[in-house]
């Protein structure tokens, strides 16, 4: 669809400079993130492998939660890298088109602050309870 029968207001050249610049400090921190998460989990992975062949108690349920723990970063990772790409094609499309790649962006964004709220919640509430008692 051309731009004069777009239904949406183009980017400036100053939020599409802006979109690419966010977009690249994302990719970087998406790309880290991953990469720890990724050999992270895979650590810990082996390690759990060796930790079920005894006997199953609160030590093996310890180390699958650090395992989920570490493979939602790496998730977050990817989802930080892929919201990154939907911003930076953004600042170059027609304004339908990059509307719709920054609602992407942004719905892909707000499952990474969801993972930071819920990994929040198993954080501080053993804090909250020791205060509490």
């Amino acid at each position: 669809m051309d731009a004069a029968r777009s239904t949406r207001i183009p980017l400036s050249a100053g939020l599409a400079a802006s979109a690419r610049t966010i977009a690249k400090w994302m990719l970087i921190v998406g790309y880290i993130q991953a990469a720890i998460g990724g050999l992270a989990s895979l650590f810990l992975g082996l390690g759990l492998l060796g930790l079920l062949s005894e006997t199953f108690g609160v030590l093996q349920i310890v180390a699958v939660a650090q395992l989920a723990g570490v493979v939602i970063f790496f998730r977050q990772g990817l989802l930080i890298q892929a919201s990154a790409e939907h911003f930076k094609a953004a600042a170059d499309d027609d304004p339908d088109e990059a509307h719709e790649r920054l609602m992407l962006g942004f719905t892909r964004l707000a499952r990474v602050f969801m993972y930071d709220c819920v990994a929040a919640v198993f954080v501080l509430v053993p804090v909250f309870v020791r205060w509490g008692s």
